[in-house]
């Protein structure tokens, strides 16, 4: 009676059953559903900063500089019902006078703001084109007006329709 000891029965090994595939599946589901949906925070375009002086002993108070802030131009293109250019306006931001009407001219444009652009690298400025457009307008006509901001020296360009409304 001492020696009897009673064994319990074995069982096979179990492995645990894991669906893995449906949990792949709703991973990379919610991978893209947050990708899709991402809006990422406008970058800022200019900083007030306290940055230390040369040695290292104070600060020196951040100063803005309104004079720096790039020139703006706006180049209104008006379309006839054929899309051809029917007329063409240059306007400067912030300046007094209205806009100067150039006709259906792209060469008047050309020289309008070739002279801005002259103005404004004697000033050490910076500047930028801002092109409003007919809905009407033939595509060739928009590549021609492009090209000629970007053949005046003008890097930011930016082309919209004429209707604020469809901005």
């Amino acid at each position: 009676m001492f020696g009897f000891r009673r064994k319990r029965a074995g069982t096979d090994h179990v492995e645990p059953d894991l669906p893995i595939t449906p949990m792949l599946d709703m991973s990379f589901q919610l991978l893209a559903f947050f990708l899709i949906t991402f809006k990422a925070a406008p970058t800022e375009g200019q900083l007030a900063l306290a940055l230390p002086t040369a040695d290292g002993k104070g600060t020196v108070p951040a100063k803005l500089d309104p004079l720096n802030k790039p020139a703006h131009y706006t180049v209104r293109a008006t379309a006839t019902d054929s899309g051809a250019i029917e007329s063409l306006a240059v306007l400067e931001e912030g300046a007094a006078a209205p806009p100067r009407q150039l006709g259906a001219s792209v060469a008047a444009v050309r020289d309008e703001l070739t002279a801005y652009r002259a103005r404004l690298r004697g000033e050490g400025r910076e500047g930028r084109v801002t092109l409003e457009l007919d809905e009407k307008l033939h595509q060739g006509f928009v590549v021609q007006l492009l090209d000629t901001g970007i053949r005046a020296g003008f890097e930011n360009i930016t082309p919209l329709p004429l209707d604020a409304a469809r901005r």
